[in-house]
């Protein structure tokens, strides 16, 4: 079934506002959407962005092959190993750990956020880049300051910016 011209209109104002095929079709509005895949396939048809692939985020660049950037090689432990207590949120000693890169152009800021869990105490950190090195000692100056016992967990994603998460669990005797 080919959607009507209600819907394509919607659909190419979105992709113009550089909305993503899966923003779009999970958003609520009257209008009954196809999933995001028939949305990038009609895409590559011609039949939505005239056919361009540049109003698409990644810009029609394709995502064949194994995607190791920003990944780390050498993952850490399971999140699912992880102390049970930590889900709980009943005591001050468990933290997560992210980074956050805004802007766009040459005028990116990057910060090192850092919230605990139970109270939702949150720290950012700017940063001049996301590398594993700076991010391991804006980590380590950030949270060694508190009391011992104070940090017992850490948990991170597998972003390469993590990647001396070792270091960070020696220093601050703690687990990643």
């Amino acid at each position: 079934m080919f959607w009507d011209k209600e819907t394509l209109e919607y659909i190419n104002e979105k992709l113009r506002s550089t909305w993503s095929p899966e923003q779009i079709s999970c958003t609520p509005c009257e209008i009954r959407m196809p999933s995001f895949k028939t949305i990038y396939r009609w895409i590559y048809q011609g039949y939505l962005a005239n056919g361009n692939a540049k109003v698409l985020r990644r810009k029609g660049k394709s995502m064949n092959g194994k995607v190791t950037r920003g990944k780390l090689l050498n993952k850490g432990k399971s999140i699912r190993k992880r102390d049970k207590s930590v889900y709980k949120r009943k005591e001050f000693v468990h933290w997560e750990i992210d980074t956050v890169v805004s802007g766009l152009g040459k005028s990116k800021a990057c910060f090192v956020t850092l919230a605990e869990r139970k109270t939702r105490y949150y720290i950012a950190i700017k940063v001049e880049n996301r590398t594993a090195q700076v991010v391991k000692n804006a980590t380590i100056k950030a949270l060694q300051g508190y009391p011992e016992g104070a940090v017992k967990t850490i948990t991170t994603d597998n972003g390469s910016e993590f990647a001396k998460w070792q270091e960070i669990e020696d220093e601050l005797k703690t687990n990643v």
